[in-house]
Order: structure tokens, then sequence, then C-alpha cells
């Protein structure tokens, strides 16, 4: 069955090479803006960008010391089991949603480059990529995110890298890029709760473009793989089920703050 493409051909011809030579000299300066960025804010002693980042940061020293509850909270514990991970390697509980930051910022870009590159038409992937890597690198929102202690940077390149691993499935092939995009998904699903929503698009998007391209059989299969995202959601409620006798206790929790 021929497979049809994944986005229109665009009707301008592809880049010259001195075109790309100059995204690529974009994509670079992009980068170098947020590392002086980054490096300007902590010379300056700004290490938080919201009044949560210092509680975040302190919770995250706790999980490092085996003393704090993360499942009695009605935050997600993903981020503080890696805030806690990098504590016990050593590094002060200010200076770990930093290096969480830049590992999360190279992430982010490597899935933005994929995801730009792959759904770019033929021609276009190369200029395509080098631009999405100089938007993402400039953008004054990206900075400060990756500045600071908050879950959302985190969340947004598990699932940045997910929706690569996704369209690379459906250029390339290998199913195993199902499940790796599915057990990253998972993982989103214990940073924010937002990724909810994602994980179940996940998993329609990934039964659906199996359909349209390679029938019914490997529709399922891939749609299958893919609900194993699915999984986080599931076991987070059985995890406040066990806690407090409710699997919605953190609902409750979430609505009482708001209130």
């Amino acid at each position: 069955m021929e497979r049809p493409p994944i986005t229109p051909p665009l009707s301008a011809p592809p880049p010259s090479g001195l075109g790309r030579t100059w995204l690529g000299a974009l994509a670079v300066i992009g980068v170098a803006v947020h590392v002086l960025g980054r490096v300007w804010l902590a010379t300056e002693g700004r290490f938080f960008a919201t009044e949560d980042d210092g509680y975040r940061a302190y919770y995250g020293h706790l999980v490092a010391e085996g003393t704090a509850s993360v499942v009695g909270r009605f935050w997600l514990p993903g981020q503080f089991f890696v805030l806690g991970a990098l504590g016990r390697l050593g590094l002060d509980a200010a200076l770990a949603p930093m290096v969480l930051g830049a590992i999360t910022f190279v992430v982010t870009l490597v899935a933005v480059h994929s995801l730009a590159r792959d759904l770019a038409p033929e021609g276009w992937g190369d200029a395509a990529g080098r631009g999405a890597v100089a938007v993402a690198g400039c953008s004054p929102l990206l900075l400060v995110l990756s500045h600071s202690a908050l879950a959302e940077p985190l969340a947004n390149a598990l699932v940045a890298f997910a929706a690569a691993a996704l369209v690379r499935r459906h250029r390339v092939g290998p199913r195993r890029l199902v499940w790796s995009g599915a057990i990253t998904m998972l993982l989103a699903t214990w940073i924010r709760y937002e990724t909810w929503a994602y994980a179940l698009a996940f998993v329609v998007t990934a039964t659906v473009m199996a359909h349209r391209r390679e029938g019914r059989r490997v529709a399922l299969g891939d749609g299958a793989i893919a609900s194993i995202a699915l999984l986080g959601p599931i076991g987070w409620m059985i995890a406040q089920y066990l806690e407090h006798g409710d699997p919605f206790a953190f609902l409750d929790t979430i609505d009482e703050m708001a209130t």
C-alpha cells in the first residue's frame, strides 16, 4: 500500500545551500542567546521564576533525603523524583533545577528539530529543523521556564519527544518508536496533569496514523502499544486510593486549594 505524505508539498522551491547555512547560523545564535541568558540570570542571583520554585526545589531536597511523602500531595511527584536523584548525586537543592532545566532544554531542541524536519515537505527538512531550533533557542518563555524549578520544562520536553517519536514512526517505520514514545508519555503523565490529555491524544493519533497508512491490523497494534501512556494516570489514581482510600483525592485537594 502506498503511504501518503504527512504534509502537502510547498509551491516554493526548497532553500538553497546558502539559505540552509544562514538558518544553521541562526540556530547557533539562538542556542547561544539561551545559554548567555542563563549565565546572566545566574550571575544576577536569579535562580527562581515564580513563588512555587523555592518550594519545589526544597521538596526535591526532601525527596533526596527520603523524608517527603510523594503520594500524599496533590502535585504529581515525577519531577521531585528527578530532583531528588540529582540531589543524591551531590547537587545543591537550588542547583538541581538549573541542571534539570539545561537537560530539558537540550531534549526540547532535539525534539523540535526532529518534528520540524519530519513534518517538512520534500527538500525542506534541514531548513525547517534549523529554523525550529533557532526559534526555540531565542524563546524568552523557554529561557525563563528552563531557569526555574517548575515542572513545565520537563513535562514539555517529554511530550515533545513522544510526539517526535510518533511522527518519526510514520516517516521511517520501526514500531519501537511507538514504544519509546508511549513510555516517554507515560513518564510525562507523572509530571503535569495537563499531559493526561496529551496521553489520550497520543493513543488516538498513533491509531489513526497507523490505520491511514498500514491498515486496521497495524493500527490496533500501534494503538495497544501507545495505550501504555494511559497507565500513568491509572497508576496515580491507584496510588491515591492506597494512600487516601479515594482514587480522586487529588482532585478534592486541587479544588480546595483553588477555592
